[in-house]
C-alpha cells in the first residue's frame, strides 16, 4: 500500500487519510496491488481462470438446458390435446379424439405458426413369418426427433397404405428385414382390426425397451386398421426453441382452450396441456440445471477466494508497520480497512476482467456448435451439437460471485489491519 518512507520522513499522501483524497487512495491501492508482482500476478491469473472457467460451464449448462427443452419437445410437442381424463383410461376408445383432421385445422387457424401433428397409437400384436410381439403402432408423419437414427432403408411416405418402419431391436426379435412383411392384430378396434404392412426401414432408438417394441406407420393406414378419423392426441410445436422463451407458451395454451372448448359440446371433454404437465420429472430437472450451475460455480470462486484471502494476508504481515504508521497519522479505523478492501477488490477486479473477456470470447466462439467426439449425447436425452448459450443472468451471478470474493477475502485481514495499535505496529519486527 503506503510507502513509509519519503523526502524528509513524511508519507505520501497522508493528508488523504483525514478526509476525502480518494482518488490517491485508489491510486496508492493498485500501486501497493503489484508491489509483489509474482505473487499478484498468480493471484490474478488465478481468478482470472475461475471467471473463464465459470462463464465456459454456464454456457455448457445453458446449451445442455436448451437441447433437453428441444429433445422434450421434438418429442411431445409444446402442447397436446387429449381427452380430459386420458391418464386414467385404459380401452382405446375411451382415448380417441374424433375428427382430428378437423380439430388441426382449427388449431392451426388459432395458431398460425404452429405445426400441428395428429398421432394415432393403438397397441396391437405384430407378427413375423414365426414370431410374434406386443408393440404400440404410432400412426404419424415421421418423427423429427429420430432424424438420423435410421439404421436400414428410409422412412415411408404419407400416401402409402402398407408401409412401416420398426424398431432394430424389434426387427431382430420377429426376424423381418427390409422388404419382409409383418401382421398387426388389434381386435376391438373401431377399424378392420388387422392390417398386413411391408418393413420399409428400420430405426435405433435412445432406449433399448422402447426400440423393441416401437413401430411407426402412417397415420391414415393406422386409421383405417383401429380409428378412422380419430387420434388419440394433437401434438402442438408452436416454433420456440429457446428455454428463456417458454413462458409464452403458457399464453398460447390459453388461447387453444377456447378452441377446444367449442368442440365439448358434441364430443369428448378435451384438455389441453403443455410439455411440463406432461413430463414434470423432465421439466424439473430443467428448472434445476441453472441453480445447480451455480452451487458448482460457487465452490469454484470459494478456492479462488482463499488464494486472495492469502496473498491479502502476506501482504499485510509485510506491512504492520506501514499501517501503524498510517494510524498514527489520522487514519480512521474503517478508512484502514476500507484500503485493504479496495486492494482485494483492485486485484480480483483485474483478474476477474481478463477472465471476462475470455469466457465471453470463448462462449461466442463456440455458440456456433460443436460435439463431444467420445460421448454418445443422445443416451442423456441430449443432441449430437450443442451450442453454448448465456444468460445476461448468468453474467451478473459471475460478476456478483467474483465481488463477493475480493470483498469476503479481504474482511478478515482488514479487520485486523484496523484493530492494529498503532505504537505496537510500528515496533513490529516480521
Amino acid at each position: 500500500m503506503l510507502h513509509v518512507a519519503g523526502a524528509g520522513g513524511r508519507l505520501p499522501g497522508a493528508a488523504g487519510w483525514r478526509g476525502g483524497g480518494w482518488p490517491a487512495m485508489m491510486a496508492l491501492a493498485w500501486r501497493n496491488v503489484w508491489r509483489r508482482k509474482g505473487r499478484s500476478l498468480a493471484v490474478a491469473t488465478a481468478v482470472g481462470a475461475v471467471v473463464w472457467l465459470a462463464l465456459v460451464y454456464f454456457g455448457l449448462v445453458g446449451a445442455a438446458g436448451t437441447g433437453v427443452y428441444q429433445r422434450l419437445v421434438e418429442q411431445s410437442g409444446h402442447l397436446q390435446i387429449r381427452v380430459a381424463d386420458w391418464r386414467e383410461q385404459h380401452e382405446l376408445r375411451s382415448l380417441l379424439v374424433p375428427d382430428a383432421a378437423g380439430l388441426a385445422r382449427q388449431v392451426r387457424e388459432a395458431l398460425p405458426q404452429a405445426r400441428v401433428e395428429p398421432v394415432l397409437e393403438v397397441p396391437a400384436l405384430l407378427s413375423g413369418d414365426s414370431r410374434s410381439r406386443g408393440v404400440v403402432l404410432a400412426g404419424q408423419s415421421p418423427p423429427g426427433w429420430l432424424e438420423g437414427r435410421l439404421r436400414d432403408g428410409r422412412w415411408y411416405d404419407a400416401g402409402e397404405p402398407d408401409a412401416i418402419v420398426l424398431g432394430a431391436s424389434l426387427a431382430r426379435a420377429l426376424g423381418v428385414g427390409i422388404g419382409d412383411w409383418v401382421y398387426a392384430y388389434a381386435p376391438g378396434t373401431e377399424g378392420l382390426g388387422a392390417g398386413a404392412f411391408r418393413v420399409v426401414g428400420t430405426v435405433g432408438l435412445p432406449d433399448p425397451a422402447l426400440e423393441v417394441r416401437a413401430a411407426y406407420l402412417p397415420l391414415a393406414a393406422l386409421q383405417e386398421m383401429a380409428a378412422p378419423g380419430a387420434a388419440t392426441r394433437l401434438e402442438i410445436d408452436v416454433g420456440i426453441v429457446r428455454l428463456a422463451d417458454d413462458p409464452l407458451v403458457g399464453h398460447l395454451r390459453d388461447a387453444l382452450v377456447q378452441v377446444v372448448e367449442g368442440r365439448t359440446a358434441s364430443g369428448p371433454a378435451l384438455v389441453v396441456e403443455t410439455w411440463r404437465t406432461l413430463n414434470p420429472a423432465a421439466a424439473s430437472l430443467v428448472e434445476m440445471i441453472r441453480p445447480m450451475a451455480a452451487v458448482v460455480n460457487a465452490l469454484f470462486f470459494v478456492m479462488a477466494g482463499l488464494l486472495v484471502l492469502n496473498n491479502v494476508y502476506l501482504s499485510l504481515m509485510e506491512r504492520i508497520r506501514e499501517f501503524g504508521t498510517i494510524l498514527a497519522l489520522g487514519a480512521s479505523r474503517a478508512r484502514v480497512l476500507g484500503m485493504v478492501m479496495l486492494e482485494s477488490l483492485l486485484l480480483t477486479a483485474a483478474g476477474g476482467a481478463v477472465g471476462l473477456a475470455l469466457g465471453l470470447g470463448t462462449v461466442a466462439a463456440l455458440s456456433g456448435g460443436f460435439t463431444y467426439p467420445y460421448y454418445d449425447l443422445e443416451r442423456w436425452g441430449l443432441p449430437t451439437v450443442l451450442y453454448l448459450r448465456l444468460e445476461p443472468v448468468d453474467v451478473a451471478v459471475t460478476v456478483a460471485f467474483t465481488l463477493a470474493t475480493a470483498l469476503v477475502a479481504a474482511l478478515w485481514p482488514g479487520w485486523v489491519a484496523a484493530r492494529l495499535e498503532p505504537v505496537e505496529a510500528m515496533r513490529f519486527r516480521a
